[in-house]
Order: structure tokens, then sequence, then C-alpha cells
């Protein structure tokens, strides 16, 4: 029983390591400007704003990789962040040295699936 709490512990631990701290966050480029709100201890996307007009959030979340569901040799993130609005559904992986890529899919509006990479605001 002991291993059992030893082992949950390490992945809960990992699991709140692969997530962004609560906060609020600014990517931008030279055309796209992406400001959230992280809250929740990492789990939810409160608050969402692109290039200056807050978009209605329908819900925003971390998602955990599957691990029963990879291939063996998987290398790729832990899990990402999603989150749909009233035209778009997006996500993005966890940002690395600053770079952030936004991807957004499933447009109401007949937009193209989109790829952005942003940078992070300091």
């Amino acid at each position: 029983m002991k291993k059992y709490f030893v082992f949950l512990s390490m992945f809960l631990s990992l699991n709140a390591y692969s997530q962004m701290q609560p906060g609020d966050y600014t990517f931008t480029n030279n055309e796209y400007e992406f400001k959230f709100t992280i809250s929740d201890g990492g789990w939810v996307i409160s608050s969402i704003q692109i290039n200056g007009t807050k978009e209605i959030l329908k819900d925003g979340y971390w998602r955990n990789v599957n691990w029963n569901g990879v291939d063996e040799d998987y290398d790729g993130p832990s899990g990402w962040y999603e989150f749909q609005t009233d035209q778009c559904n997006y996500d993005f992986d966890m940002p690395i040295n600053n770079k952030l890529t936004l991807d957004s899919f499933d447009c109401k509006n007949s937009s193209k699936n989109k790829t952005i990479v942003l940078y992070r605001k300091k």
C-alpha cells in the first residue's frame, strides 16, 4: 500500500510540473497577440484575448496524454491545453524557450486550419 501512495504522489507531482503556473500570459508575433489566464492550479484556461478582442471562451483545459495509448518510444509532451470559442477550436503545448505554437481548427467561418508561432512578451 505504501508503494502505491509513493507512485501516486510521484505521478501527481509530474503532472503538476507539466502544466503552466496560474497567472496571466501574453505571447505575440508581428501579426498576433494572444493573452490568456491560467487558473485552478494550472488545469483551466479562464480567459483569452486574441488581437485585443476578448473571446467568448466556451471551455479551456489542460489535457493529459493517455499513456496507455501511445507507442513505447513516444517522446512528445505529457499534455496540452485546448479551448473552444464561438468561432474555432484551439490547442497549444507547453511553451518551450518562451515559444508557444497555437493551432486553430474546425472554424465555423470556413477559415483554414492555422498554426501560429508566438513568443512570450516580457
